[in-house]
């Protein structure tokens, strides 16, 4: 069973789960003092990991799902760099449309930064896709990457798992959003439903909070940490909610709850 709340406690002792965090689109910037939409993306990341500093500290790991800059740069990817060295945990990185795998590859890891396809905690798997298609604000995930999926759930050490990718996998019904979504889902479920022990699927991409179950599998996307866009538009729209993340707890029976927490608007 999967709890969706927007209490921002971790639930259960952390002893029998695992706390884990998502951030995602931070729309990152060469220079600190450019904004996106009327927001200072720099700004509104610092007051996003300030609060979950303050209120759900420490996770086991924090995952951060793609859309890591606005506009590609190696500065831009510095300046990211720098802020998730200062937290001190394990940060798994993902790519999104307005990144570029290389240079995150080249940039990034190091210290607590990971670039890997997949994090073991306890009895749970958290599986990193690549849904990166270049030229395309849509997403795709090509037959190596299915076959890694289908091999990692079997990961023996493995009881329970949770999937991690940038772009939404079920529409959302926001129309210019939804036309960005995953384009092969099929694919990607006949994959997931293959094993039961899939709890679990996050995104980003829609800078919105969503909620879904299919086949008792939570289908989970999360606000950014800077623009929102305004849920069930059907052209792009903004929305006037403050930033926030997903708080997730894993317990070690499959138990999944997760909740969003938002920087006040």
């Amino acid at each position: 069973m999967t709890h969706f709340s927007s209490d921002n406690r971790f639930s259960g002792s952390r002893a029998t789960a695992t706390a884990i965090i998502q951030i995602t689109d931070p729309h990152i910037f060469a220079s600190p003092e450019t904004s996106l939409d009327g927001v200072n993306t720099a700004d509104s990341l610092a007051q996003v990991l300030s609060l979950m500093r303050k209120r759900d500290w420490p996770p086991a790991a924090v995952v951060l799902t793609g859309d890591l800059v606005e506009k590609i740069s190696r500065e831009a990817y510095q300046n990211l760099r720098a802020k998730l060295l200062e937290l001190n945990v394990p940060v798994y990185c993902l790519p999104g449309n307005h990144d570029d795998p290389e240079l995150m590859q080249r940039v990034l890891p190091g210290e607590n930064i990971y670039l890997v396809d997949h994090a073991l905690f306890g009895e749970w798997i958290l599986i990193f896709l690549n849904t990166h298609l270049p030229g395309n604000h849509g997403g795709h995930l090509d037959q190596t990457a299915l076959e890694g999926l289908a091999r990692l759930l079997r990961h023996p050490q493995a009881r329970h798992a949770l999937v991690c990718l940038h772009h939404p996998v079920v529409p959302i019904g926001s129309l210019w959003l939804d036309a960005m979504r995953l384009d092969n889902p099929e694919e990607l479920f006949a994959v997931l439903d293959q094993q039961p022990k899939v709890k679990g699927v996050i995104w980003g991409h829609i800078h919105q909070e969503f909620s879904l179950y299919r086949k008792g599998v939570a289908l989970l996307g999360a606000p950014s940490t800077c623009v929102q866009f305004l849920p069930g538009s059907d052209r792009f729209a903004t929305d006037p909610q403050g930033p926030g993340y997903r708080w997730l707890t894993l317990g070690v029976d499959g138990h999944l709850q997760s909740g969003i927490v938002r920087v006040p608007a």
